[in-house]
């Protein structure tokens, strides 16, 4: 929380000298009540209006440096909150392959989402109602002392009761709020897993699963936040009493000093407004600093997230493929791969058969940077595979399984993923693909919308634009997981002809069904099944 409060301090400054500016006009106005009160007491009109008109102006200009405060505490809210989930996704993006699908993706979903929204309204408001209200406090207990010494002093004695509350709470307040906090990475994580499956329930005529689970996913979540709203009460509680205590003190102990005559009537009024500042401000915030401190849990989990610093690395021509020595992997205690000793050149065409589990896939994987505790050595362009970036591999490789992702967007999104290329190569990488005649035929063409995760485009036309994304890049290797294991028999074999047609690329696909037409262009069926 200090951290980024730190990061902000120019926009959290502006904030503080309006919030000094606010309470500096507040407190005008009650020692204008002072002025007005004695001037009716001792009959003076004139001087009664002065300080009416001055108590207004006062007010005025609280109620423009109100106005400006809100607005300013909201930009900066918000600036606050989208740089967390800049470097939250900054780490997720530096994080290994594995280390990233270690949780679910609506956990992620709930950091940026619920984790922020909690930070905002537990930690960011909670922050500046501190700050507003440690300055009027301050300046505050400022004015009572030119009142009379014993007042500041009083003030000073019972608001230090009141600040040492959030100690005894703190560590209750922190467990419920974490408790909270992780319910709803698993709410959202149910409710999102349950709806994903909407179209097998209809199937099914299961339908009603959704509101059952949604419920029970719910209630759980409920009792997380009663329970936090529990602990949230004992501290406003007890914050209120400390309040009403600091207040009648400070009112009693006026009405005394009036009494000996060192005080007049009116300033009885201003003590009390100031004394109310003080002790609301005070009881008040023993809930506060309970509700900064239980974000702490949610920073804590932000930073915990590894990640892997990189470098740009340059360009290196590729000038030749893998090549594997003695590779191998286990899952645990099962091995998977167990001295893979092959030679994939540029250039060339190869298919992996073999028996389920005989390590296609696992091998897919590690070529494609996504395992990379594997043994023996593999050397990729003549360098030791384990040495080079993720940023120089995936420059040169691209990866596709059977069911490529499509994001909610256009054509053009789809193909772009948010880098830039003229209209004529995205159509030139269509071409590539085969699906240049199809985008052309579209409403938009390019800006035609795919639908959500491509619901609108068939599973060979999918295939078809995950190969454009990288037929746009200059991909010179190609590896294809069972990539038209889900399509017809007549779009599975143009595709496969497509990838065929490409020179200069090294081409590696898994399949189960290796048709004639396919077989006779390879250079090299590798069998994994022979070990």
């Amino acid at each position: 929380m200090k951290q980024i409060i730190s990061h902000f301090w120019k926009e959290n400054l502006l904030i503080g000298i309006i919030l000094i500016g606010a309470s500096i006009a507040q407190i005008i106005a009650s020692l204008m009540n002072v002025s007005m009160l004695n001037a009716l007491i001792s009959g003076e009109v004139p001087l009664f209006i002065e300080g009416l008109v001055k108590m207004l102006i006062a007010y005025f200009g609280f109620l423009i440096l109100t106005y400006w405060q809100i607005k300013q505490i909201s930009k900066a809210k918000q600036q606050m909150s989208t740089h967390l989930r800049e470097e939250l996704t900054n780490k997720l993006a530096l994080t290994s392959y594995n280390e990233f699908h270690s949780r679910q993706v609506g956990t992620y979903a709930s950091w940026l989402t619920n984790d922020i929204t909690m930070i905002e309204s537990a930690g960011f408001d909670s922050f500046y109602q501190i700050a507003a209200g440690l300055i009027g406090t301050f300046l505050s207990i400022v004015t009572l002392f030119s009142f009379h010494w014993s007042l500041a002093l009083l003030s000073l004695v019972i608001g230090g009761l009141l600040l040492s509350l959030p100690k005894l709470l703190q560590k209750k307040m922190t467990t419920a709020s974490a408790a909270v906090a992780s319910e709803n990475e698993s709410f959202l994580s149910k409710v999102s897993d349950v709806l994903s499956g909407y179209d097998t329930l209809y199937v099914f005529h299961l339908l009603a699963t959704l509101p059952k689970r949604t419920v029970q996913a719910s209630e759980k979540l409920a009792e997380k936040k009663n329970n936090q709203a529990s602990v949230i009460a004992k501290v406003a509680v007890s914050g209120a009493l400390g309040n009403v205590i600091g207040q009648l003190g400070i009112l009693a102990l006026t009405g005394y000093l009036v009494i000996l005559g060192k005080m007049t009537v009116g300033t009885l009024t201003a003590t009390g407004n100031l004394g109310g500042t003080i002790f609301n401000t005070l009881g008040n915030l023993t809930q506060q600093i309970g509700a900064v401190q239980s974000t702490r849990p949610l920073f804590d989990k932000f930073e915990s997230v590894p990640y892997i610093a990189t470098q740009s690395t340059p360009e290196i021509p590729l000038e030749s493929g893998f090549e594997l020595v003695d590779v191998s992997y286990a899952y645990g205690e099962k091995k998977i791969l167990t001295n893979q000793s092959q030679r994939f050149d540029l250039g060339k065409k190869y298919a992996l058969v073999g028996e389920s589990g005989s390590g296609k896939t696992t091998l897919m994987n590690i070529l494609n940077g996504k395992l990379p505790e594997y043994s023996g050595t593999i050397l990729f362009n003549k360098q030791d595979f384990k040495t080079i970036s993720l940023e120089t591999l995936h420059r040169e490789v691209l990866y596709l399984d059977q069911t490529p992702y499509l994001f909610t967007g256009t054509v053009r999104e789809n193909l772009t993923l948010g880098e830039s290329y003229s209209d004529e190569a995205l159509m030139t990488a269509l071409e590539q693909a085969d699906l240049g005649e199809m985008v052309r035929a579209l409403p938009a063409g390019l800006g035609t919308s795919v639908g959500e995760n491509g619901r609108l485009f068939s599973g060979g036309q999918k295939q078809r634009l995950a190969l454009a994304r990288g037929f746009l890049r200059e991909k010179k290797v190609i590896l294809v997981d069972e990539g038209t294991a889900n399509l017809d028999e007549e779009s599975a074999l143009k595709i496969e002809q497509t990838l065929m047609k490409q020179t200069g690329v090294l081409l590696i696909m898994i399949t189960h069904h290796l048709r004639a037409a396919v077989r006779e262009q390879l250079d090299e069926i590798v069998d994994l099944s022979k070990g």
